[in-house]
């Protein structure tokens, strides 16, 4: 992916000063979708900008100016077809898959796809990465069918979060292991899923977590990101429809593919006057970096070195 040199300079947009090192970060997120968008044609997976994505290339034709990531959708099949892929698939593009599936480890419900797991600091990454060194991605977001039943809905919501609560406390002493794997295995007769034995527990709680969130699959008219879809008066529950075969919307000089019909998910996601600018809080902290950066910075200062100027932020970070 080739960038005008003056793309990296630092500029002000919508009265928010984006450094130069954002610059490069924003760049880097974008040679990681366009590996992500060649895996999924090469596989026939659909995906569509999510989020904040979605709104800065409806609103800005790029990054809103005080975002650090990106965000995409998938429906469940899809979600599932690039999971059943061998991480080969993946490693080809200097990619890493991140999901409950894969990681053993971790219990993060979170799908990812990333360029790494650390620092990146070899010759070859920094001039793939136009000199930004963070290991960074985008994030993959699952639309899953919504049941009509409210009691089904209930029944759903209710057997989620008792796997998110089960999985929060699997470590808390003071539950005994037999309750809480009793609990574990109600949950997993319940929705009739049967999980490797040899995986461990709080992995499996991620996993089913997972499966209790797509236990309506093809059922239901709406579709939504269940941990994001709201109740009440704010319900961000969208009609499939509205997604279809997608769109290409101008992205920072590249096309994204989007919902076909970007306007009724963004209403429905952020209210209908979405094409106002309004500086709010995302999920984490701006910038995301602020830890590597003070890796990096730490790193440069034990080896004597200088920071170079592309990575110099003006402003401490704190």
């Amino acid at each position: 992916m080739i960038f005008d040199d003056t793309f990296f300079v630092e500029e002000e947009r919508e009265g928010f000063l984006v450094s130069s090192l954002m610059k490069r970060t924003w760049a880097a997120e974008m040679e990681v979708l366009q590996g992500f968008d060649e895996i999924c044609m090469e596989h026939g997976i659909q995906y569509y900008a999510a989020y904040g994505t979605l709104l800065g290339a409806v609103r800005h034709k790029g990054f809103i100016p005080w975002d650090d990531d990106i965000d995409v959708w998938l429906f469940r099949d899809d979600a599932m077809k690039l999971n059943s892929l061998d991480d080969a698939v993946f490693n080809e593009k200097g990619l890493i898959l991140f999901n409950p599936y894969r990681i053993p480890e971790s219990s993060n419900l979170a799908w990812r796809i990333d360029n790494g797991k650390s620092l990146m600091l070899a010759e070859e990454h920094l001039l793939k990465y136009h000199l930004c060194p963070f290991h960074l991605g985008i994030d993959i977001f699952i639309l899953d069918n919504i049941p009509d039943d409210p009691e089904a809905e209930l029944t759903q919501d209710t057997l989620l979060a008792c796997a998110n609560t089960l999985c929060r406390e699997w470590d808390n002493k003071e539950l005994g292991l037999d309750e809480k794997i009793a609990t574990y295995e109600e949950l997993e007769k319940t929705i009739a899923v049967s999980l490797p034995e040899n995986m461990p527990y709080k992995q499996r709680l991620a996993v089913l977590s997972d499966c209790i969130m797509g236990m309506y699959r093809n059922e239901g008219k709406g579709v939504a990101c269940i941990p994001d879809k709201g109740s009440g008066d704010i319900r961000r529950v969208f009609l499939p429809e509205w997604f279809g075969e997608g769109t290409l919307l101008d992205f920072e000089g590249i096309s994204i593919p989007s919902p076909a019909e970007p306007d009724k998910v963004l209403s429905t996601q952020f209210g209908k006057d979405y094409m106002i600018p309004q500086r709010v809080v995302g999920s984490h902290s701006y910038p995301f970096f602020k830890g590597q950066y003070k890796e990096l910075m730490k790193l440069l200062s034990d080896n004597n070195m200088e920071c170079p100027e592309f990575w110099r932020l003006k402003e401490p970070i704190e």
